[in-house]
């Protein structure tokens, strides 16, 4: 059984790993297949009986904690950083579509006789 956890954290290491040169990357395309990876090696993990001190041994061998910690934080640093360009886009389309807006209007002054 500890052969298959270890296989199974190793694997997620490695995926977390990658996740990490993603997000550092931001080459988002490929993200939520890794989670979805991930996910998948968590379910397999639940799904054995396993010791718990086997476990964190092996944890703490391929570091995951860090690597969890160091992934979360880098992806809410990428969402706060999209969030303000997203805002920034936003508030540029709103003035771009009201000074259309007041151009449109002022050529209809300019095109009627006098």
């Amino acid at each position: 059984m500890e052969y298959k956890l270890e296989e199974y954290l190793k694997k997620f290491a490695s995926i977390t790993n990658f996740l990490l040169l993603q997000v550092e990357q931001e080459n988002f395309d490929g993200l939520q297949l890794n989670l979805e990876e991930r996910q998948k090696i968590i379910d397999e993990i639940n799904g054995l009986s396993y010791d718990v001190k086997a476990f964190r041994n092996i944890s703490e061998k391929y570091e995951l904690t860090k690597l969890e910690e160091k992934l979360a934080t880098l992806m809410k640093a990428k969402k706060a950083m999209l969030r303000v360009e997203m805002n920034k886009i936003s508030k540029e389309k709103a003035v771009s579509k009201n000074y259309r807006k007041r151009n449109s209007v002022d050529s209809i002054f300019l095109n009627k006789k006098i």
